[in-house]
C-alpha cells in the first residue's frame, strides 16, 4: 500500500504558532506513518498560491495526496482548490471558513475546514471580562480577527448581568472637571 502523502502549505515560519503547528504535523505524522512536506508562504498570498499551485501541477509520482492548508490571504485560494480536487487531490483548510466547500464536494476526494469555535471562543470571552476589574477597557471588533461577530454574540450571552451586584456601572459618569475649571 503507498504511503499517504500530504503537503502542509502555512503562512510563515516567523511565528511561534505556525511554528507550533509545524512541529505538531511532523509529530501526527511520524506517528501515523504518513509522509508530509511543509511550505512556508512568507505570508505572502501570490507566493502560496503559486507554491502549492506547481506542487499540485508536478508529477504524478510527487503529487501529494491532500492539501492541508493555512490561508494566507481572505480568499482561501478557491482556483488552487478546484485545481487540487480536479488533480485527486484532496483539500483542507485550516482556521478560515471557506464559501467554495460544498462545490469541491462534488469531487470524489475528501474536502473540509478546520476552525475554531467562534461562539466558544466568545462565551469564553465573555467569562474572563465578567472577571475583569471595574473599568477594563472593553475589546472592539475590528481587534478580535476572524469569527469576532460569533464571538461578540456568545460574549454577549454569557456575561454577567449587572443586575446582579454593583450598580455602580449603571450610573452616568460626571465629566472630569480640570483643576483650571474649578
Amino acid at each position: 500500500m503507498k504511503k499517504l502523502n500530504v503537503l502542509i502549505a502555512l503562512t510563515t515560519n516567523d511565528n511561534d504558532y505556525q511554528l507550533e503547528q509545524a512541529q505538531a504535523a511532523e509529530e501526527a505524522a511520524r506517528r501515523l506513518g504518513i509522509s508530509i512536506q511543509i511550505i512556508h508562504a512568507d505570508n505572502d498570498a501570490i507566493n502560496q498560491s503559486q507554491q502549492i499551485l506547481k506542487i499540485i501541477q508536478s508529477s504524478t509520482n510527487s503529487r501529494p495526496d491532500a492539501v492541508v492548508f493555512e490561508p494566507v490571504g481572505a480568499t482561501a485560494l478557491p482556483q488552487v482548490a478546484r485545481a487540487a480536487v480536479t488533480a485527486g487531490i484532496g483539500w483542507v483548510v485550516l482556521n478560515r471558513d471557506v464559501d467554495y466547500l460544498a462545490e469541491l464536494r462534488t469531487y470524489p476526494v475528501p474536502c473540509f475546514a478546520i476552525s475554531s469555535d467562534h461562539e466558544e471562543i466568545g462565551r469564553i470571552q465573555g467569562r474572563q471580562f465578567g472577571a475583569l476589574e471595574r473599568g477594563a477597557r472593553r475589546a472592539h471588533p475590528e481587534e478580535m480577527g476572524a469569527g469576532a461577530a460569533e464571538r461578540i454574540l456568545a460574549t454577549s450571552k454569557t456575561r454577567p448581568s449587572r443586575s446582579s451586584g454593583d450598580r455602580t456601572r449603571d450610573r452616568p459618569r460626571r465629566p472630569h472637571r480640570a483643576a483650571s475649571d474649578a
